[in-house]
């Protein structure tokens, strides 16, 4: 089936468990499934055609024309968003690692269904500065949507993730987050939080205890 979202009906499923999955893009993305009956895609080749006879290069052009980066990956690769990402394409960013780890390059999928390698930069001794960033939700149900609190680090005109945390949390589990992160990250003079959902008790709870809070 199509697929139209990360919680569609086949991503339900999958995420209940007890499904197999079987994945036949139009253009073929790279290392594939064998099934519980022993098939698997035989194609090797990234962006080699499923059906090339009724689906060539020129219909599978004109189709990416008419359905755009999201109706793409939903109509024709099955999956909920493009394999290189939506907005922000993977290859666009940057990788970055602690200074003297030499960590291994980064390998990143192209739209087109190649990797490349990526080598991760060595992070900067010093920042211009940083600060947090802070979406909130309501309750800490299952169904909830996530808290997500990121700390985020400018040098010049380069903009680092530092630190991510997320969870479904109520607002005191939130409150305490926001404490734990401060103190984690010291030097982050200013903590943006989102005023929806429990932003607002947030902030109230916060405001005489953490400076920098702003909505």
């Amino acid at each position: 089936m199509q697929r139209c979202h990360q919680r569609d009906l086949s991503g339900h499923l999958l995420e209940q468990g007890g499904w197999e999955l079987l994945c036949l893009p139009a253009e073929y993305e790279g290392p594939t499934r064998v099934t519980s009956i022993g098939f698997s895609d035989p194609r090797t080749q990234p962006g080699e055609l499923l059906w090339p006879d009724r689906f060539g290069p020129i219909e599978i052009a004109n189709l990416k024309i008419t359905l755009g980066s999201y109706g793409t990956a939903g109509q024709l690769q099955q999956r909920p968003s493009p394999a290189g990402g939506g907005i922000f394409k993977r290859h666009w960013w940057q990788y970055y690692q602690p200074r003297g780890m030499n960590l291994p390059p980064v390998i990143v999928r192209m739209p087109d269904g190649t990797q490349i390698s990526i080598v991760a930069i060595e992070v900067p001794r010093y920042v211009d500065e940083q600060l947090q960033s802070w979406d909130c939700a309501f309750k800490d149900l299952e169904t909830s949507d996530y808290v997500v609190g990121q700390v985020w680090a400018r040098v010049g005109a380069f903009f680092l993730l530092g630190d991510q945390v997320r969870g479904r949390w109520d607002c005191p589990a939130t409150v305490k987050a926001v404490r734990e992160l401060t103190q984690k990250w010291p030097g982050t003079i200013a903590k943006l939080i989102e005023d929806k959902a429990n932003g607002s008790a947030v902030i109230q709870m916060l405001a005489h205890e953490i400076p920098g809070l702003l909505r």
